[in-house]
């Protein structure tokens, strides 16, 4: 037990080994070595923060000039919008469409008689029909005048034609007898006696007369025939100068009757728009149809049809109008087939929409929208105003079908806009419409069917 080591001596001797002892390699480094060692990352670390510090500093900067720009954009955006001139805009598209040209015109009767009667007499009965308005078949009685005249002047015709048929039968007995006669005188007689002793002269006195006595008859006939005045169509009595009772004379006018089959209507055009309208060359053809309406005494969707009959051959002496022609059938509706129609009154003024030509690949608009010299205001994808010059194919009351200049889709401003200039601003009461100018369907209306 004496012989082994103190615990002490031990960790002693352990520590020895591990860790140096005071005043070894340690120790004996050189002093300054050591502070430089622990100068140098401290010199870094506060070049970092420096470096830091100015970086946050320049960032701060410049998200201070953004949004004092964002904000000056912002109000400078605000300005503009609230600058900006408001419009209404209608989309337009190309297509196929009927050219319509709009008249005006008065209605005349197609056909028009004065009642005139052929023979004299009292009217002795007369149509319950026989008054203005009053409507009538083709062969109808109209009135009646007093037959007693002509029907004594027929029994004396009939009288005389029996005394002429046997006033000849006894010339051509008392020829045949002559006849006998010259037989035995056959010899002595020359051919100038012959005739006379044949009694030719007399014979063809006889016969003449008979003639004569035959056309009286007929005219007897045709006078009794004549005391019955019948319509001389289908029509309707517009006027009425005389009644039962009156005596009329051979030609005084008894009423004004006009055809219930059809009418027309003068219709005054510009002479330029008669090229889009067909205008038949044959009176059994028909021409362009036509649409006529009178809102005023028919309502606004009733209306008739009729179509172009004839061009007038004479332009109107105050407008200098072209004058066109319209037939319309069975004016009256008295037809199952037009029941529920109106019916035209003569010398009415009526409103008339002709459809003519058909037009392809083109646009219309309302003749509002088209502003001078052939130009149309167009609101672009920028939302800026572009005055386009378009080619004008024919311009009606209704519709300007343009054939250049305007594509599907585009903008056209029905707004009148004061002091227009090429490149100003524009922007519509649809906010969607004007950032998003493919999508107009609020703004979008028809062009003008045709």
């Amino acid at each position: 037990m004496n012989e082994s080591t103190p615990p002490s001596d031990n960790r002693a001797n352990i520590r020895g080994l591990g860790e140096p002892e005071s005043g070894s390699a340690a120790e004996t480094a050189s002093p300054g070595h050591t502070q430089d060692s622990t100068k140098t990352p401290r010199k870094f670390g506060a070049l970092g923060t420096g470096l830091l510090a100015l970086l946050i500093a320049g960032l701060g900067i410049l998200l201070g000039f953004w949004f004092n720009w964002s904000e000056q954009q912002s109000k400078k955006g605000a300005a503009e919008e609230k600058s900006a001139r408001l419009v209404d805009t209608v989309k337009v598209q190309r297509k196929t469409a009927r050219v319509r040209v709009r008249g005006m015109g008065t209605v005349v009767p197609a056909r028009e008689v004065i009642i005139r009667p052929r023979v004299s007499g009292k009217i002795v009965r007369q149509s319950e029909q026989f008054v203005p308005g009053g409507r009538f078949k083709e062969g109808e009685l109209m009135v009646q005048l007093d037959r007693t005249d002509y029907r004594q002047t027929l029994r004396q015709r009939e009288s005389d034609l029996a005394q002429a048929k046997a006033n000849l039968e006894i010339r051509e007995g008392d020829q045949a007898v002559a006849r006998e006669d010259l037989k035995l005188l056959e010899g002595d007689i020359t051919g100038g006696n012959r005739d006379l002793i044949l009694r030719e002269p007399q014979v063809n006195q006889a016969k003449a007369a008979v003639k004569s006595a035959n056309a009286a008859l007929k005219q007897a006939q045709t006078d009794l025939k004549r005391a019955r005045i019948a319509a001389p169509f289908d029509g309707h009595i517009v006027s009425r100068s005389a009644s039962k009772g009156s005596n009329v004379s051979q030609g005084e006018q008894l009423a004004t009757f006009v055809g219930s089959d059809r009418y027309w209507i003068n219709v005054a055009i510009p002479v330029a728009h008669l090229r889009w309208i067909e205008i038949p060359n044959n009176p059994n053809e028909k021409g362009s149809p036509v649409r006529v309406t009178n809102e005023t005494a028919w309502g606004e969707d009733a209306y008739r049809e009729g179509y172009v009959r004839q061009l007038i051959g004479r332009l109107e002496n105050g407008s200098r109008m072209a004058q066109l022609m319209v037939a319309v059938p069975d004016p009256l509706a008295e037809h199952s087939d037009h029941n529920n129609k109106p019916s035209l009154l003569l010398g009415s003024v009526v409103d008339t929409l002709c459809r003519g030509e058909t037009m392809r690949d083109i646009v219309t608009i309302d003749p509002a929208y088209l502003r001078q010299n052939d130009t149309v205001w167009v609101m672009n994808d920028s939302n800026r105003l572009e005055i386009r010059s378009v080619s004008v194919a024919f311009e009606g009351k209704e519709n300007a079908y343009i054939e250049s200049g305007l594509e599907d889709g585009d903008r056209v401003i029905m707004t009148n806009v004061s002091s227009p200039v090429e490149g100003m601003l524009l922007r519509t009461a649809d906010k969607r419409n004007s950032s998003s100018p493919n999508d107009n369907s609020k703004n979008e209306g028809g062009a003008g069917d045709a």
